[in-house]
């Protein structure tokens, strides 16, 4: 393996003041140069708006975790995807359990609707890592409707609220994706 010769200090002036810049073969100059660091700049700009604009737009809750964000579907189907850490399943099964009390004792007919078609899965096999997938499928959906767990606990357990929401918040890994499903085809068959 050749050794790099570093320049003495004598030839450093001439080293700064080349182009170092090469595009295709060529030397840039300093106005490329610019552009280059000014497409990076704003490239990085753009990345931090997102990320801020995302944890602004959810809020923090009290303990500096993000509350996951209020399903509401604009299609005949949807899901939930829940990553949840491995030690809190436990804890996220039993707000699962207390919301299913919640939608059968509501006097609501939103909230019958919403436990009709509303199932709750968990990935089988081994988990992945430090968590668990649990799907949630509204089959139907209620277009427009509010699917926020935290607001179907509310109604129904005002006074256990703060408890069920601090733990449902908690055990998640990473916030929930909200899928709405557009149907495709089906394959049963037709006439």
């Amino acid at each position: 393996m050749a050794r790099m010769r570093l320049p003495n200090l004598g030839q450093m002036s001439n080293y700064v003041s080349q182009p170092r810049f090469v595009c295709n073969g060529r030397p840039r100059d300093s106005q490329a140069r610019k552009f280059t660091l000014l497409g990076g700049a704003a490239t990085c700009g753009f990345i931090v708006g997102v990320l801020l604009t995302r944890l602004l737009h959810f809020g923090f809750t009290a303990d500096g975790s993000i509350p996951p964000p209020d399903p509401v579907f604009a299609s005949d189907e949807g899901m939930v995807f829940n990553l949840i850490k491995l030690d809190k399943t436990a804890e996220f099964e039993a707000m699962v359990g207390r919301l299913h009390d919640a939608l059968q004792q509501s006097e609501r007919p939103e909230r019958k609707s919403q436990a009709a078609g509303w199932k709750v899965f968990r990935a089988g096999g081994r988990p992945a890592g430090d968590s668990v997938l649990y799907v949630f499928v509204m089959d139907p959906a209620i277009k427009g409707g509010d699917y926020s767990v935290a607001k179907i606990l509310e109604e129904a357990f005002p006074a256990e609220f703060e408890r069920l929401y601090d733990g449902y918040v908690n055990s998640y890994a990473a916030g929930p994706s909200i899928v709405d499903l557009m149907p495709v085809s089906t394959m049963t068959r037709q006439p």
